[in-house]
């Protein structure tokens, strides 16, 4: 997950959000995420930045969701509250049939940044 949202999609045919959102590219601008330096030293902070307007590429804070969310620091500390992921985790460990659930749907749990191992209300 390293390199998720880090470079421009491609597929003009990533039309919906769901589909957006389960790519593991960037669409526009504001969904793009800082890549960590080599050797995945942490190169920004998980702490948002205060200048709404910063273009600086070198500043150290994020500047959207995704990259607090997706930060190695944060990414998968805290169980999903999403209802619809928490049936497919149910649906996973009972071995039953997925096939009830979009694959739009399945792209998304996938990628999503929070753990799923725990029922959470």
């Amino acid at each position: 997950m390293s390199e998720f949202k880090t470079e421009i999609c491609q597929d003009l045919n990533h039309k919906s959000n769901e589909e957006q959102l389960s790519c593991m590219n960037y669409h526009i601008s504001d969904g793009r995420r800082k890549l960590f330096g080599k050797n995945k030293n942490l190169t920004h902070s998980t702490n948002k930045c205060e200048n709404i307007d910063c273009k600086d590429i070198n500043c150290v804070f994020a500047h959207n969701e995704l990259e607090i969310l997706y930060h190695p620091l944060k990414y998968k500390t805290e169980a999903c509250k999403s209802m619809t992921h928490i049936k497919v985790r149910i649906f996973k460990q009972n071995n039953l049939p997925l096939t009830q659930f979009p694959q739009s749907l399945m792209e998304a749990y996938m990628v999503c940044p929070f753990f799923h191992d725990e029922i959470t209300d």
